[in-house]
């Protein structure tokens, strides 16, 4: 019978596939095919074609993973990746050696956008996940480690290309993976082999650290496994105690790795903070020493006092960095800093200011937050603006280096920073002393657009941004005309969300960024912005901060 059901030798002869239902075909078994006959729909057919191009090119010479491409992809991955820690080893160690050939391949697909004269991007993904799943399917050959490289690069490449449902299946394939790897018997190996495990374990770990786990299991596991040695030590040979996050002395550290890790801590503790309703959920005052935010804010700013001269933020020390092959980390690090400030300071913020005499935080003042020490609402509101101008500056310096990295947290950063500007631009009275507000929002702008030229996740920032811009503007000039302004203040938050790249939290919707991505109605007034931020928001923060209806602030 001839059914939409047909194998793929019949269809690229453009034949009828005549079978039972099953194969081999008619065809296949006169042409004594019987062995390669396979039955696709017309829908499978179109992704084994996709990804069998980039393979057939594999298979007959014409695109060779050689080491060359390999390691031009490593670096790509490494500055645009930095979690991706099993990448990070000195120089004289043959990464390409130890990398299995499916991992090598993901690292393609994730550099593809940046590669000159290679495949398409879907055509590398597409091969990548067709090798993976081959490998899934040979039970006798199965390596867990290689799955768990794979399983993060698969969550990766999902996520920044806007399949977040699917990013989101990825995110718990790899969580069993885990699992399964660290319940084994590890055996002893080389020093390099050892290393290359638990570095392996600590990419998972800053990938996948999502605020599900933040509350419980995966807190434990940051101090569960030891950090990476760092790499001086791997060269000469030297293993020394074991290292791990509880023993990290910030005065006295100064490996970038170790840093790293303790920031993702501190980013993680106020993911949680906000998640939990922020100072809707912690009825305290923030200036109270035995608040929620008080001891948070203490962390940040610990942790930025106790850096040593060579790894504060300057931009001598990023050339430094740089050169060391750490430049990507040394940002991370300082973004990280900076945004978990922006991210407790800015739920003290009014949607709109009631007046022009400065900052004086939510309206109307819940009762907690009355008696405010003098000069607070000042300091808060100017050290917001001026982390988010920190975060354009280093935009701006990676691009004058062409070092720009694309991932889900640099976008989250930009957009935040950029949000942030736009309100001090639109809003000079809340922070008289901050100026050029609209020149570092460009510089978020102009990594946010490189950004969207490689990945569609970077169209997802780069249109919330613009939507932002203009609600934003819309509320300066008393030209919006709705009920309430909800749908904006829930809105701001929901975007943390979209920096962590694992599963959301249980029985909760996330953003919905693949409707954001493809809606079919763009909105040309205020209004109508509102109406669409609205309709691609799923969580309520509570971050009603005015309390009254917006029309109480319009002519």
């Amino acid at each position: 019978m001839r059914v939409t059901v047909a194998c793929a030798g019949c269809r690229l002869k453009k034949i009828k596939c005549v079978h039972k239902g099953r194969a081999p075909c008619q065809n296949c078994q006169t042409r004594d095919g019987s062995d390669e006959c396979r039955l696709f729909t017309t829908q499978e057919f179109r992704k084994y074609k996709r990804a069998n191009t980039v393979l057939l090119k594999i298979d007959s010479g014409k695109l060779a993973l050689s080491e060359s491409l390999v390691n031009t992809c490593i670096e790509i991955t490494v500055q645009n990746h930095p979690e991706l820690v099993f990448l990070y080893f000195p120089p004289n160690i043959n990464l390409f050696r130890l990398l299995d050939p499916v991992v090598c391949l993901g690292l393609c697909a994730l550099s593809s956008p940046y590669l000159e004269k290679s495949p398409e991007n879907s055509e590398f993904i597409a091969a990548f996940e067709a090798k993976l799943l081959e490998k899934l399917d040979d039970k006798a050959s199965m390596d867990y480690l290689v799955l768990l490289q794979a399983s993060v690069i698969w969550l990766l490449l999902n996520w920044q290309t806007g399949k977040t449902h699917k990013g989101y299946l990825f995110g718990g394939f790899a969580d069993r993976v885990y699992t399964t790897l660290t319940n084994q018997k590890s055996t002893s190996g080389s020093l390099i082999e050892q290393e290359f495990y638990i570095r392996s374990i600590w990419a998972y770990q800053l990938t996948c650290l999502s605020l599900r786990e933040g509350y419980t299991d995966g807190r434990a596991r940051l101090t569960k496994y030891r950090l990476p040695m760092p790499n001086k030590d791997l060269l000469f040979g030297h293993t020394g105690p074991s290292k791990y996050l509880g023993d990290i002395n910030l005065s006295q550290t100064s490996e970038l790795l170790y840093l790293f890790v303790y920031t993702t801590d501190i980013w993680t503790d106020s993911n949680t903070w906000i998640f939990k309703g922020g100072r809707n959920h912690y009825r305290e005052a923030p200036w109270d020493p035995a608040s929620k935010w008080h001891s948070l804010n203490m962390r940040i700013e610990s942790l930025e006092a106790q850096l040593g001269p060579k790894e504060k933020f300057s931009l001598s020390n990023l050339e430094a960095h740089f050169s060391l092959g750490e430049g990507t980390i040394f940002c991370y690090l300082h973004l990280g800093i900076l945004i978990s400030k922006i991210l407790i300071r800015r739920n003290y913020f009014p949607f709109v200011p009631l007046d022009q005499t400065g900052p004086k935080g939510p309206q109307p003042l819940p009762k907690e937050l009355c008696g405010a020490p003098k000069g607070w609402w000042k300091e808060n509101a100017h050290t917001v603006f001026d982390c988010s101008r920190m975060i354009a500056t280093i935009f701006d310096e990676l691009q004058k280096r062409k070092k720009l990295f694309c991932n889900s947290y640099s976008g989250y950063c930009g957009l935040t920073a950029a949000s942030m500007l736009i309100y001090a631009h639109n809003f000079p009275s809340y922070d008289p002393s901050f100026h050029d507000a609209d020149l570092y929002y460009q510089y978020c702008l102009d990594f946010l657009k490189f950004y969207k030229a490689h990945w569609e996740l970077g169209s997802y920032y780069y249109d919330f941004l613009r939507h932002t811009r203009r609600m934003l503007e819309a509320a300066a000039s008393n030209r919006i005309e709705i009920a309430s302004i909800s749908a904006f203040e829930n809105m701001k938050d929901e975007l943390i969300e979209v920096a962590n790249v694992a599963a959301p939290l249980p029985k909760t919707d996330r953003l919905n960024i693949e409707s954001l991505l493809r809606s079919p109605k763009v909105p040309h007034s205020p209004a109508e912005d509102v109406d669409w931020l609205s309709a691609n928001m799923a969580w309520d923060f509570g971050w009603s901060n005015l309390g009254v209806t917006f029309t109480d602030y319009t002519c």
